[in-house]
C-alpha cells in the first residue's frame, strides 16, 4: 500500500470495521438517499452525489481521502488477475482503480494485466503505456519495475495485433534486462520468450524454433523440467518446428508433451 500522510491515516482509522459497521454506515447514508445498495454487497453512488460531496471538501481533505481510496482499492484487488475467477471482481474494480490509483502503482499493473488475459489487448497495451511512462518518469528507465511494464506494453502490442513493433520491442528491451536483471533472470526470459514469439509471428518460423530451442536448456535449468514455464517453450518449439514445415516433427514433439502438461497441469 502507498504510503499514507498523517490525516489519511486518521481517515483510515476512521471508517467502520467488521461487517455490523459496514452495515450501520450503509443504512445511516442510505436514509438520505446518499447512496443506494445494490446486488452482491456492492453501493451505488450517483455521480451528482460524488461530485457535489468531492467538491465540498478542503483540498487536503479531498487529498487525503483519495489516498485512502486507493490504498482500499490497490488492496482488494487480486493478486493473480491473470485467472478467471479473478476477472469478474477485477471489471468491478477497473474504473474505482482507474480514478485513484497512481499510474506507476502495482494495483494498476495489476489491471493491466487482466485486461490483457481476459483479452482486450488494446486495453491493456494502452494502460501498459501509461505505467511505462510513469515508471520510467518516478524510477527511471532501466528500473525493474519500468522493464516490467515495458515488457507488458511490447508483448501487448503484439497480441493487439502488431507483432513487428512487437519484436522491435523486446529486441531493444533485452540487452537492458540482460544488464539489469541478469540474463538467467525470470523476467529477463519472459522478454527472450517473446522476442522468439514475435519473431515468428513476424514471418520467420525457423529463427522462432531455433530461439525457443535455445532457450529450453537455460529454462530446464532455471525452472526445472516440469515447470510451467519450461513446457510452455517446449509447446513453442513443437509449434513453431511445424510451422517451419516439419509436419512429422511437431507432432512427435508434441505426442511426448501432452502427457507431461496433463500431469503437472490437469487435463483442462
Amino acid at each position: 500500500a502507498r504510503r499514507l500522510s498523517p490525516s489519511g491515516k486518521r481517515l483510515l482509522a476512521s471508517l467502520p470495521a467488521g461487517a455490523r459497521g459496514i452495515a450501520d454506515a450503509v443504512a445511516a447514508l442510505s436514509e438520505y438517499s446518499l447512496l443506494t445498495p445494490a446486488d452482491s454487497g456492492t453501493v451505488q453512488v450517483h455521480r451528482l452525489v460524488q461530485a457535489v460531496t468531492v467538491s465540498q471538501m478542503p483540498v487536503r481533505v479531498a487529498a487525503a481521502w483519495r489516498s485512502v481510496a486507493a490504498v482500499l482499492i490497490e488492496q482488494v484487488i487480486p493478486e493473480a488477475t491473470d485467472m478467471p475467477d479473478a476477472w469478474p471482481v477485477c471489471a468491478m474494480l477497473l474504473p474505482h482503480a482507474r480514478a485513484v490509483l497512481a499510474a506507476d502503482s502495482d494495483g494498476m499493473a495489476r489491471m493491466a494485466r487482466y485486461l490483457g488475459a481476459s483479452g482486450n489487448y488494446t486495453a491493456a497495451r494502452d494502460l501498459w503505456r501509461t505505467i511505462a511512462g510513469a515508471r520510467e518518469r518516478s524510477f527511471g528507465p532501466e528500473h525493474p519495475d519500468t522493464l516490467v511494464a515495458k515488457s507488458g506494453l511490447a508483448n501487448m502490442t503484439g497480441e493487439a495485433g502488431n507483432p513487428e513493433s512487437a519484436r522491435s520491442m523486446c529486441r531493444m528491451l533485452l540487452p537492458i534486462a540482460d544488464k539489469v536483471l541478469g540474463p538467467e533472470h525470470p523476467k529477463t526470459l519472459r522478454v527472450r520468450a517473446n522476442l522468439a514469439g514475435y519473431t515468428g509471428r513476424s514471418g520467420d518460423p525457423v529463427a522462432a524454433r531455433n530461439m525457443f530451442a535455445a532457450l529450453l536448456p537455460v529454462h530446464e535449468r532455471v525452472f526445472g523440467p516440469e515447470h510451467p514455464n519450461t513446457l510452455s517453450v517446449r509447446t513453442n518449439i513443437a509449434g513453431w518446428t511445424g510451422m517451419a514445415g516439419d509436419d512429422l516433427g511437431a507432432r512427435n514433439l508434441y505426442r511426448e508433451l501432452v502427457p507431461i502438461r496433463q500431469r503437472v497441469l490437469g487435463p483442462d
